[in-house]
């Protein structure tokens, strides 16, 4: 798996984790960490949407191109 993968899947992580603390505590750990511009957690954020759109895409493209049939063991070697 190449470094951006990594990387995007990383984001991922970061951005569930953000918005279950969020929901849970109503506490913005971005926001907090990243006072230093005021602009600083808007790029953040947008950069993990970002992500997230690109894993959305990627498992789209897994799982619609898959040509077993949904069998057990098989699956998309992408």
């Amino acid at each position: 798996m190449s470094i951006f993968k990594y990387i995007v899947k990383f984001l991922v992580v970061i951005g569930a984790l953000e918005v279950g603390i969020m929901g849970a505590t109503n506490y913005d750990v971005i926001s907090s960490v990243f006072v230093m511009h005021p602009m600083a957690p808007r790029i953040i954020f947008i950069v993990i949407g970002l992500a997230g759109v690109l894993s959305l895409i990627c498992l789209v493209r897994c799982c619609c191109g898959c040509k077993d049939g949904g069998k057990k063991g098989g699956g998309c070697s992408r």
